[in-house]
């Protein structure tokens, strides 16, 4: 049942009631996006507050998500709503709404296409809902329609590169944070569009659109995360020497032009770029360990941080920078102000990525308990005070809460195009089966784990450490990884110009064979063993304690090209096909047509190793 807009206040009134009568934030965050769903769509807020009670394309996609993601079927005609009607207000040359307006008898009044510029994410917001709910709802109509539209967005998105190199340039208040200074080449807008045409792609069956995530891909992996991808790049000789001497998290990019680098961190397109895939797990995990040091100590979220203070060089262009009210305040809104927005993506975000040491989603909670009473979902909360503030009864806070909580759900892993893997406690629990299967039947000094890319080599050496410490026994593992003759990038840029380098004679065996005998001589006590730096792309050492190790765990794709008869090898007769999908969820590499050759080859060299084994792991996990 919809109301008309002068009963919208009585809503408000018993939303702010509700903290004690409501069992959960769950359901209260339900009630919030129940009372926002009008004939038109879903508006932003019940509240009838200067422009929040439009259509905007942000937040009711935002919203609709949650609600796909809940498998509400019962709002999804609001959600269809929301759609066709911001679909039906786009302007001329297929400039895309920021919002739509109607009157009490929900007519469309106006369309705004943004203030001083427009909104470039907008679009991209769209297209994610609109394709995320054809993926439940048959509809051959809306389907064309939005098929249509996409073909003229990615027009205008082409033509906002400039130069053909996949990244979209826009100017500064052009996304979400608009009074943020933040301009140029930036994460979020290129992340959404990623996103927005890899489901395309998949839905429509359509290569173009799939060859062109891809490009973006790898120009975002590139160019925000330093990750090893084949692009052309965009930074200048200078900026590309300054980046050079960054390491870790500040090494990430929020955006950069021709003249900076903004390395703020940007919690929302950070959020969705590891949830779409685009930002690798030991890029994400150099992130956190930079939140760490600031606003994670409270287990909380800003969206963006540092904070900008007077003084800082980005002051000026902040501080002028408003509509109506200077709302950036140090701590405050947009510069260090914790949203609801931005901390049920970073809860889902952790989740995803195994780091929930911080527990954001109960941090959230606790602060959404905390102002539930007199301004439930707010905006976003005062940074270090914790004080809700800006407009309550927010749809994107309450749906970025209810994003979090079905964030391990088949529903939510299919809008955010995640593949489903094996639950962490399964692979461990396997892992530590096989490695005391195999321990109990060989007992030798050294253990040789080959296989593909993603096959599990790495965890089961993990397991075969353990299983030999249960009986007593210390053992070392060694990965082959650290012994290539080559640091990473540099034997990447080796095997472009030489594809046949591809092979054993990437690996320096007779170094690793050196450091095993050192390792087992009881005489000695301490090796030194290689260790690749793959941020600064070199090799380094470190000493390794060998005293009492009672045997050794090497693991890698060509470990069995050398094995003597004391030894036990262990073969996993999966295939990088097998492991594709389990790799791209794990974003370990990227996966393009040259990693694809690549992998190509090592299956046709790995694979003849299996007759070296003592032991093979099968498909089904099964020691044979």
């Amino acid at each position: 049942m919809f109301l008309p807009r002068f009963l919208y206040f009585w809503r408000v009134n018993s939303l702010k009631k509700m903290s004690k009568s409501s069992s959960t934030i769950a359901d209260a965050a339900w009630q919030v996006i129940e009372q926002s769903a009008t004939p038109f769509g879903f508006v932003a807020t019940a509240q009838d507050k200067d422009n929040y009670a439009r259509l905007w394309s942000r937040d009711s996609a935002i919203t609709s998500l949650a609600v796909l993601a809940g498998e509400r079927t019962e709002l999804y005609p609001t959600v269809y709503r929301s759609i066709v009607n911001l679909l039906d207000a786009v302007g001329e040359y297929g400039v895309f709404p920021s919002n739509v307006s109607f009157s009490d008898q929900f007519e469309r009044t106006g369309a705004s296409f943004g203030g001083p510029v427009g909104r470039t994410d907008s679009p991209f917001w769209w297209g994610i809902t609109a394709l995320s709910y054809l993926e439940r709802v048959e509809d051959a109509e809306l389907k064309q329609r939005v098929l249509d539209q996409l073909v003229q967005m990615e027009q205008r998105a082409h033509a906002w590169e400039f130069n053909n190199k996949h990244l979209m340039y826009a100017p500064v208040s052009s996304n979400w944070a608009d009074e943020y200074p933040v301009e140029g080449y930036i994460l979020l807008n290129n992340v959404l569009r990623y996103w927005m045409l890899r489901k395309a792609g998949r839905i429509f069956e359509h290569k173009s659109y799939t060859d062109k995530a891809n490009a973006i891909l790898w120009a975002i992996k590139s160019h925000f995360f330093g990750e090893p991808a084949d692009t052309p790049l965009l930074f200048t000789k200078a900026q590309q020497e300054r980046l050079d001497r960054l390491t870790g998290g500040d090494r990430v990019l929020m955006s950069f032009t021709p003249g900076a680098l903004n390395n703020h961190m940007d919690a929302l397109g950070l959020s969705i770029a590891f949830l779409v895939g685009a930002a690798s797990e030991s890029t994400m995990n150099k992130v956190v360990d930079r939140w760490m040091k600031g606003p994670l100590r409270d287990a909380v979220m800003p969206a963006h941080w540092p904070i900008i203070r007077p003084g800082d060089p980005l002051w000026p262009s902040i501080e002028s920078n408003y509509s109506f009210d200077f709302k950036n305040h140090p701590g405050h809104f947009h510069n260090g102000g914790v949203w609801g927005l931005t901390q049920g993506f970073a809860a889902a975000m952790f989740k995803a990525l195994g780091r929930e040491e911080a527990d954001l989603l109960g941090r959230y909670e606790e602060l959404l308990q905390s102002s539930m009473e007199h301004h439930p979902f707010a905006e976003y909360y005062s940074y270090p005070e914790f004080n809700a503030a800006g407009v309550h009864s927010l749809c994107f806070s309450a749906a970025s809460y209810l994003l979090a909580t079905h964030a391990e759900s088949d529903a939510f892993l299919s809008i955010f195009e995640r593949v489903k893997t094996m639950d962490e406690g399964d692979v461990q629990r396997i892992a530590s089966e096989l490695a005391t299967e195999i321990v109990a039947l060989r007992q030798t000094k050294i253990y040789k784990l080959a296989g593909e890319s993603g096959c599990g080599k790495t965890t089961l050496g993990k397991a075969l450490v353990e299983a030999l410490k249960a009986k007593g026994k210390k053992a070392l593992l060694l990965s082959q990884d650290e012994f290539f003759h080559l640091p990473p990038r540099q034997n990447h840029n080796k095997r472009v110009s030489d594809f046949s380098w591809i092979g054993p004679q990437e690996v320096d065996f007779e170094l690793l064979q050196s450091c095993l005998e050192q390792a087992t001589d009881p005489s000695i006590e301490v090796v030194k063993i290689p260790v690749m730096n793959w941020e600064r792309d070199e090799k380094e050492w470190k000493e390794v304690s060998v005293k009492d190790v009672d045997a050794i765990v090497v693991e890698g794709t060509y470990v069995l090209h050398q094995i003597s008869n004391d030894e036990t090898g262990i073969f996993f007769e999966h295939t990088y096909e097998d492991t594709k999908e389990a790799r791209i969820a794990r974003n370990r590499e990227v996966v393009d047509d040259f990693i694809q050759r690549v992998l190509a080859r090592e299956h046709e060299l790995i694979s003849p190793q299996a007759a070296q084994a003592h032991f093979s792991i099968s498909k089904e996990y099964k020691l044979h």
